[in-house]
């Protein structure tokens, strides 16, 4: 594509940081870094044009956001968005021995905003605000959009021994309805500004050309193939607040036979794919590159916990999943806007990293190196995942992307602040949103981890009593048990089981599992 396509932006960029309708509607026309107002649509019912000025908070300060929650001295987050136990944990409580991962589980830290590099920390913080939400959700879809922004054009080198690394995330937000969702989802704004901006210039050209689509909503795993192979270098963005229909099409709505994760697994992880058809012409990507948001609701969540297909095929693990933790809470009569400055910011941030990518679509990627340091800290993530993997076998299938995810979030840490490597510092604020991520996700899979659990003992329980209050491993074995699942049971309900080496008689000694 020829420079004269797109004429640069970076000069109107400044005079017209607010020139998008959307935008206007939500962060107003007003500057300021003095006061905070709330959607210039008025939706507290006072007329239009209202003020109600509100003493400035420190950037970084979370007070509003969990105003129906107790904080504790360790910043762990406890009251109404705490995971309650479940009774049958309650039942077995002095039976079992916490470990410190039951207590993440059930109490879930704060998300870390000081992870987020310069001003984005603000701008995610005061959308939370307007949105009247905990700052995760504005703060994900940032990082997602600029992760869209960025595609193939840059990669990190040296995180790990598996070579180059994109900055392509998939992030799924749990968030009930009408909990503000749309309006975080304005912060999307400067990547559909861009297509626009790309479809009037091509239009405008006589030789009828095509202009790349960068975003899609909803479709079929075909569409999105398709379009990727039409696009800007196999590169998209899957963009949607309410993607319960992609979960479901992902899962198989529209096929006779299994799901359709593994060309959103390919996609991830830059796989060669092809789709064929005897109708149509066949699809090949080479690299696709694809980077997908969306927000679903507790029912889709729940439905998609439940397919064995997406956790074992390795979809659940690529996804940074987490709680948005929104909501329905009054209006406070507050009329909160974004400084329009910190949106000009985010506007011409992004627009820089589209252009590069956009008007040099063949150009070799940027490459951006990691420090030793930076390596150690993903080192430390990743063998902490595989320790976790091996003590709790039954979450083992969502702990194996946490290394290259912290990688791929680096990259677009690293991008955002414009800085010419990943160091130490910058891979541990990415291990942190990524650990962060694990802990919602287990926060709201503890109740199902739970009714698992008590299945579990009660089926053991019920072997072991027809077995005359013992058995042997090695029958366990035979019989379809798993030592590590076996072992792992006897671990954490030390007063109800106990693994134990008995010598017979005659014969060599074996190990048994016994009813305390």
């Amino acid at each position: 594509m020829s420079n004269n396509v797109i004429e640069s932006k970076a000069n109107r960029s400044k005079e017209n940081d607010l020139s998008h309708p959307d935008q206007m509607n939500l962060f107003g026309g007003g500057a300021g870094t003095e006061k905070k107002t709330i959607n210039t649509k008025a939706t507290n019912g006072s007329p239009p044009g209202t003020t109600t000025s509100v003493e400035p908070e420190p950037a970084l300060e979370t007070k509003h956001m969990h105003s129906k929650n107790e904080v504790s001295e360790d910043g762990r987050q406890q009251g109404a968005n705490a995971s309650p136990k479940s009774s049958f944990i309650q039942t077995l409580a002095e039976d079992a021995m916490p470990s410190q991962a039951d207590e993440d589980q059930e109490i879930l830290p704060l998300f870390p905003l000081q992870s987020l590099p310069g001003f984005t920390a603000q701008l995610a913080e005061q959308a939370a605000a307007v949105a009247q939400m905990p700052p995760q959700l504005p703060a994900m879809l940032m990082l997602a959009t600029a992760s869209a922004a960025i595609g193939k054009s840059v990669v990190a080198i040296g995180g790990s021994n598996h070579g180059p690394c994109l900055g392509n995330l998939y992030m799924l937000a749990v968030a009930k309805s009408s909990t503000g969702k749309s309006v975080a989802a304005k912060l999307t704004a400067p990547i559909f500004d861009f297509e626009e901006e790309l479809l009037i210039q091509y239009e405008a050209l006589e030789n009828n050309s095509v202009a790349p689509r960068l975003t899609i909503q909803n479709s079929t795993s075909e569409a999105l193939a398709h379009h990727m192979s039409t696009g800007c270098d196999e590169t998209l963005y899957s963009f949607s607040p309410e993607a319960g229909d992609n979960l479901r099409i992902a899962a198989g709505a529209y096929r006779k036979a299994g799901g359709d994760f593994a060309f959103l697994n390919s996609a991830w992880s830059g796989d060669h794919c092809e789709f064929t058809r005897m109708t149509r012409d066949a699809v090949r990507l080479r690299e696709p590159c694809l980077t997908l948001f969306w927000a679903i609701q507790p029912f889709f969540f729940n439905e998609l916990a439940a397919n064995k297909e997406a956790a074992m095929g390795g979809f659940t693990a690529r996804c940074l999943t987490f709680d948005a933790a929104a909501e329905w809470i009054h209006d406070d009569g507050g009329y909160r806007e974004i400084d329009k400055k910190l949106i000009g910011q985010w506007h011409n941030t992004l627009h820089k990293i589209m252009e590069r990518r956009i008007l040099n679509p063949n150009a070799d990627p940027v490459q951006i190196p990691c420090t030793p340091e930076a390596r150690e800290t993903f080192r430390t993530l990743h063998n902490e995942s595989i320790d976790r993997r091996n003590s709790e076998i039954d979450i083992a299938d969502l702990l194996g992307k946490m290394r290259e995810n912290a990688i791929r979030l680096a990259l677009v840490l690293a991008v955002l602040q414009d800085a010419s490597q990943i160091n130490g510092e910058i891979a541990e604020n990415a291990c942190r949103i990524v650990r962060w991520c694990i802990d919602s996700l287990l926060s709201m899979l503890s109740g199902a981890r739970a009714n698992t659990l008590e299945r579990e003992v009660d089926r053991l329980t019920m072997k072991l009593e027809k077995a005359g209050g013992k058995e042997t491993i090695r029958n366990l074995l035979r019989g379809g048990w798993e030592r590590k699942k076996v072992e792992q049971l006897a671990k954490r309900f030390p007063l109800r089981f106990e693994i134990r080496t008995i010598k017979p008689p005659k014969g060599r000694p074996s190990e048994f599992i016994v009813i305390c």
